[in-house]
């Protein structure tokens, strides 16, 4: 790959692409959802995609992020949780088209050589900064996992308001695919989700022999963004706990997911981050992080007591 130019071809394929991602979006969210609609734009995409091969995908990933490259800002679930701009359809494109491109022999070359500041920034924001040599599918596992395991948690607690939850639900399920294939029929709840989401150990488990490295690795930076923002909720501006509640669920799927070690390392970062910050008004939401870490410590001192 010499550079990451598209032809003008391309180009013009990316913007149908992202044309048709926005059309699905419009029918996604409209009051008279057509789930016959969705499908038929919906193959429209997937007969376009069948055109861009895994380093075409690349390179219109770092066209696509090429002016993302404002650091301060969160990764997409963030966004999503805590009501932040986020352009959806574009979000849509880039996890197919990562989806494409994580299956070429030379992601990890190309990745390392040739990416924007853009398109590296999206990768650190979403999970996908740190892979195991040869395995990046890894990461796109571990999104799916922790995405529908968090879905079924929120969506078993009457605590959050309907509004939130539908909202939360809605716009998780258009983001993936493959969750609003899988979930689309079904009650989404933690019975369900807990069965459906592990597709990451079991691929680690039958070609790797087990490997949390990954999911430890990624973990922390959703972890910290998620936190910092339900520190910056004002305790006297709360009127609906809702929003605290769905952080806390994030951080508790996230430490549920981790290892002994990958906890270790989490909690260790995150205090340095907490260490920096003035929490004067912001003690309700200092209370739901640190029970999920408290949880969590909990679960990990007992497990290394049933080992002694």
């Amino acid at each position: 790959m010499k550079n990451l130019k598209l032809t003008k071809k391309e180009v013009n394929l990316l913007a149908e692409l992202m044309d048709y991602n926005k059309k699905l979006e419009k029918v996604f969210f409209s009051d008279k959802k057509n789930a016959d609609l969705i499908s038929m734009i919906d193959d429209v995409i997937e007969s376009k995609l069948k055109g861009v091969n895994s380093e075409l995908a690349f390179k219109m990933l770092n066209s696509l992020y090429r002016y993302d490259i404002d650091e301060e800002l969160p990764g997409t679930e963030i966004k999503i949780l805590n009501g932040l701009s986020c352009n959806l359809a574009k979000e849509r494109l880039g996890i197919l088209l990562l989806k494409i491109a994580i299956t070429n022999k030379n992601f990890f070359k190309y990745q390392y050589q040739f990416s924007c500041p853009g398109f590296e920034i999206y990768m650190y924001n979403n999970m996908f900064y740190y892979y195991l040599n040869n395995y990046p599918l890894l990461n796109y596992l571990f999104i799916l996992d922790h995405a529908e395991s968090f879905l079924g948690l929120i969506n078993s607690d009457e605590m959050i308001s309907p509004d939130l939850r539908n909202d939360i639900t809605n716009k998780f399920l258009f983001l993936y695919k493959d969750l609003y294939i899988e979930l689309k029929d079904k009650k989404i709840n933690i019975t369900t989700t807990s069965i459906l989401s592990n597709r990451y150990d079991a691929f680690a488990n039958m070609y790797l022999h087990s490997s949390s490295q990954v999911k430890d690795d990624v973990s922390i930076t959703p972890f910290y963004q998620q936190a910092l923002e339900m520190l910056n909720v004002n305790d006297e501006s709360i009127q609906d706990y809702s929003n605290l509640i769905v952080g806390k669920h994030y951080l508790d799927n996230i430490l549920n997911h981790i290892s002994i070690s990958g906890f270790k390392s989490l909690s260790e970062t995150y205090k340095e981050i907490e260490q920096s910050l003035s929490l004067d008004g912001h003690y309700e939401a200092f209370n739901y992080i640190h029970q999920s870490l408290n949880e969590k410590a909990n679960k990990v001192n007992k497990k290394r007591k049933n080992f002694v």
